[in-house]
């Protein structure tokens, strides 16, 4: 039988600013995911955490080398946005292999109906989290959501404490879901996943849309690439040194890399990073 590991080590990478990233196109990253969290396997090998990576995320770790470890770790990193995607193509990566974190959410649940998959939700308010249930229940009729939580505003490790295991354990989930904003929801991910023996994802932002809570950009605007244009508009306050200053870094490390595409990169010893 193929262990999950195994699943995950055949799937191709591409390198970009010293990170590797998979190359699947949105569809196939699904019906992968969909096998791989289904598997018999589990407790047989090593869990892993899996990540959509932005701009943002690359700019992070840049700076964060506890970050930049944990993304260069085990588990797995989909290009979630445009830029990420685009400068991919000197690795022989195309646009169509973006993998975006809210869409992929969509499509797992969807297409999880029919492996009877099993989602817990964690992340989020109170608000949220309950509208997240009502949206699923109405769009995906047959999800199975066996368990949700809004943690309180805490540091990574305290939201990763044996009793969110437990619980996480005891509902017999198949994919912990995690909506708490990067890198903190990544470092959480990649405990809990350790913890539980469960593959678990980091959204972000994908609770708010699914639920309503927050406004998406239409999918033109997303296929143009310009969704961080759409967000930055509503949420200038917020988002104004995210997209502004944030994006000129992420240029400079795209001709970074680029220039030093030859070269080895020393990646840093992984670090937990439980006190984000």
């Amino acid at each position: 039988m193929t262990t999950r590991a195994e699943k995950l080590d055949r799937i191709p990478r591409a390198s970009f600013a010293g990170l590797k990233f998979a190359k699947l196109a949105q569809d196939e990253a699904v019906r992968w995911f969909v096998s791989y969290v289904t598997d018999l396997s589990r407790g047989r090998d090593e869990p892993h955490a899996i990540r959509f990576v932005n701009a943002w995320c690359v700019v992070m770790a840049d700076r964060d080398k506890s970050y930049r470890a944990l993304l260069s770790d085990s588990g797995l990193n989909f290009a979630d946005g445009m830029p990420v995607a685009r400068f991919l193509r000197g690795a022989r990566l195309r646009t169509s292999f973006r993998v975006r974190g809210p869409s992929f959410f969509r499509d797992a649940l969807d297409h999880g109906r029919s492996a009877n998959v099993a989602h817990y939700l964690y992340g989020g308010s109170d608000e949220t989290i309950r509208a997240l249930q009502a949206a699923v229940e109405r769009d995906y009729p047959g999800a199975r959501i066996v368990g949700a939580e809004a943690p309180p505003f805490a540091s990574a490790r305290e939201l990763t404490g044996p009793d969110v295991s437990k619980r996480i354990v005891e509902s017999g989930a198949d994919v912990v879901w995690i909506g708490l904003g990067s890198p903190k929801q990544d470092f959480v991910g990649k405990s809990l996943a350790m913890a539980t023996g469960i593959p678990a994802v980091s959204v972000g932002a994908a609770f708010d849309f699914v639920a309503g809570t927050s406004r998406e950009a239409p999918p033109w605007v997303q296929r143009l690439g310009l969704e961080w244009a759409y967000r930055f508009a509503i949420e200038p306050r917020r988002l104004w040194k995210r997209y502004l200053i944030g994006n000129i870094h992420f240029v400079y490390i795209a001709l970074r890399s680029c220039v030093s595409r030859v070269r080895p990169e020393k990646v840093p010893r992984s670090s937990d990073g439980l006190e984000q």
